[in-house]
């Protein structure tokens, strides 16, 4: 019989700053949100260890930007099945005077029941800047996971696992400090599984309208018995 609990943190730090300047008053807002969450469970009768992971990017405005990294990896020896990965959604846009200007990034990260022990760990950050004649915003999610299954073995055997990255790069800062110019969209896959019995699996979309939006979102599927 098996059992799972789940515990999560999450902490919300943001700042905001306000300044004159020859074309008016600049008004800049930044944000930075944590969670963490781990899960455990007894080993059962399930063979294999699967995860999912994905998210989206959506920028509307006159000037758009979305950019989508997925990256998963899976690796079984025998005694060991581990999956890890990570996905990094980022958007930012530019409108002027009172038009539309709206930026989201969602991503997420999932095992298979019956998954011995897993490990996410998700930043979200923000930030907006608001002057007289036009408006700037950029936001970013990125996701980590690390998940094994142990194989019960009468031979002793040293166990050595990865949790992943607890403090992963941001794309945030690089695109915040870009001038944008037209409408973009970018989503890219790095997928690999090493064992007898892998699978893998990748779906994405992207769209881009001139002038008006950038829209980037996809999956990554990954499983190894």
């Amino acid at each position: 019989m098996s059992y799972t609990y789940e515990t999560s943190t999450s902490s919300l730090k943001s700042t905001s700053t306000s300044s004159g300047t020859s074309l008016g008053e600049t008004t800049t807002t930044d944000s930075l949100t944590i969670t963490v969450a781990i899960e455990t469970s007894t080993p059962d009768d399930s063979e294999g260890l699967a995860g999912t992971l994905g998210g989206e990017a959506l920028a509307v405005g006159d000037d758009t930007f979305t950019f989508g990294s997925i990256t998963a990896e899976a690796d079984g020896d025998g005694y060991v099945s581990e999956i890890d990965g990570s996905v990094t959604m980022t958007a930012a846009a530019e409108a002027s005077g009172d038009d539309v200007l709206y930026v989201s990034a969602d991503t997420f990260a999932a095992t298979s029941d019956g998954t011995e022990a897993s490990f996410t760990y998700t930043e979200d950050s923000s930030s907006t800047s608001q002057t007289t004649t036009d408006s700037t915003a950029t936001v970013s999610s990125t996701t980590t996971l690390s998940a094994f299954n142990i194989e019960s073995s009468e031979t002793e055997t040293e166990l050595s696992t990865s949790t992943g990255s607890t403090d992963p790069d941001w794309t945030f800062d690089t695109v915040e400090e870009t001038d944008l110019d037209g409408n973009l969209a970018i989503l890219e896959f790095d997928a690999q599984a090493y064992g007898d019995e892998t699978y893998v699996s990748a779906d994405g979309f992207v769209l881009a309208v001139e002038d008006e939006l950038s829209l980037s979102a996809g999956y990554v599927d990954i499983a190894i018995a």
